[in-house]
């Protein structure tokens, strides 16, 4: 994916370019390929870093996604490289608006956290924060469970605390070496950013 800005009448414009991916699938229908089921840990490690280090290409240029969730990300069927896709609500960080997401990966401050599967969203601000959030929460979904899920309900029960975050138990599950930066964005708010996340992701990859 490549950014590109042209001045136009002192006016300017951002817009991306991204490769046309011929054979691909969304990462919640990949998942229930049988041949991911064999992969590691360490795997979708490596494949949440490739997608933080995207991230933190966009959040270079201030940009925030504002909406990463599995049907946003598409898998090379061949390549098993992963793609972002969807900037309709990419914006402006912590100037423009938007919804944080979509339900359930929306970071609870964005209080778009109702279980009830309606389109009625509250607008706040776009923030790098929740970008981070949405990647945590599904990476940690496919540590902890092997599968992505699209709905609140689908999850156990005793997964959510009261305010939407997720409760100790469940990422104690996520294998020690990897687990800080998770528990860190996932447990409760954190000054930790995208960029430390994945640093300690990469510096656990090889302790």
């Amino acid at each position: 994916m490549l950014f590109r800005s042209i001045n136009a009448i002192n006016r300017t414009m951002n817009f991306s370019i991204q490769p046309l991916i011929k054979d691909n699938l969304p990462l919640y229908k990949w998942l229930r390929l049988s041949t991911s089921k064999f992969k590691t840990t360490e795997y979708f490690i490596k494949m949440c870093i490739d997608i933080c280090k995207s991230i933190i290409y966009i959040h270079s240029f201030n940009l925030v996604h504002g909406d990463i969730k599995p049907d946003n990300i598409l898998i090379d069927v061949h390549t098993n490289i992963p793609y972002i896709i969807d900037f309709g609500l990419s914006g402006i960080n912590k100037i423009s608006e938007g919804t944080g997401g979509t339900r359930p990966f929306c970071c609870p401050e964005t209080n778009n956290t109702s279980d009830d599967n309606d389109d009625c969203y509250f607008w706040t601000r776009n923030n790098k924060y929740y970008d981070l959030w949405s990647i945590a929460f599904i990476f940690a979904s496919i540590i902890i469970f092997k599968n992505i899920y699209n709905n609140y309900t689908e999850y156990p029960s005793d997964y959510f605390t009261e305010n939407k975050y997720i409760t100790l138990n469940y990422l104690l599950r996520i294998p020690s070496k990897f687990r800080e930066p998770f528990i860190l964005v996932l447990s409760k708010k954190s000054d930790i950013d995208l960029i430390n996340f994945t640093r300690i992701l990469e510096e656990s990859l090889y302790e």
